[in-house]
């Protein structure tokens, strides 16, 4: 069964995931749109180079290229719901703790 992908969407309106793709060229929007894609059918399924656990249910969508990589910060919830919480462009080995945080933060939002 496919997953449903959904956009986080702040109080003002806006989805920081969409507005990050979109400020991407088009061939970078092109490979983000393939591995949401493959999240869609798969899900957390999906083998390590396209997804990876970090912590308080926070996955990450890892899209690469042309030497640049990108992370999505999702989390599921209602059984094959998953929600795009936060994205960013890669400029560091670890991945940055405030991105982290603030993907945790917008996933708090959601939890009853």
């Amino acid at each position: 069964m496919a997953n449903e992908i959904v956009f986080y969407v702040t109080d003002c309106g806006n989805s920081p995931v969409l507005d990050f793709i979109g400020q991407q060229n088009e061939k970078e929007q092109a490979k983000i749109t393939s591995y949401l894609f493959a999240l869609a059918e798969r899900g957390n399924s999906l083998p390590a180079n396209y997804v990876k656990h970090l912590e308080q249910g926070v996955w990450e969508l890892r899209p690469e290229y042309g030497g640049t990589e990108f992370r999505l910060f999702y989390f599921t919830i209602i059984e094959n719901t998953i929600v795009m919480l936060h994205a960013i462009k890669k400029k560091s080995q670890k991945t940055p703790r405030r991105d982290l945080a603030l993907a945790i933060k917008r996933k708090k939002e959601f939890d009853i």
